[in-house]
């Protein structure tokens, strides 16, 4: 969800009686919600993702595979003949 569409369900719930324009007293009060809401969902998203080894990525990864007993080997360079 994009933070316009979190403001536009949270501002549902106010009464009809109410303005909920941009720049009301509940669209104002609302809006700073909305977009915290909007970075906990990219959070959890990113939790999400690197919580299962076959899509975690860099240092997730590394402490995901720890569980298990597994290491990431250094990095070497190559050699050839």
């Amino acid at each position: 969800m994009t933070v316009d569409e979190i403001i536009e369900y949270m501002l549902a719930s106010v009464p009809n009686e109410y303005d909920t324009s941009v720049g009301s007293f509940f669209y104002d009060l609302l809006y700073p919600v909305a977009e915290q809401v909007y970075r906990l969902q990219s959070d959890i998203s990113l939790l999400e993702k690197n919580a299962f080894a076959l899509t975690a990525v860099g240092e997730y990864l590394d402490r995901k595979v720890a569980e298990q007993g597994i290491t990431q080997k250094q990095a070497t360079f190559a050699k050839g003949t």
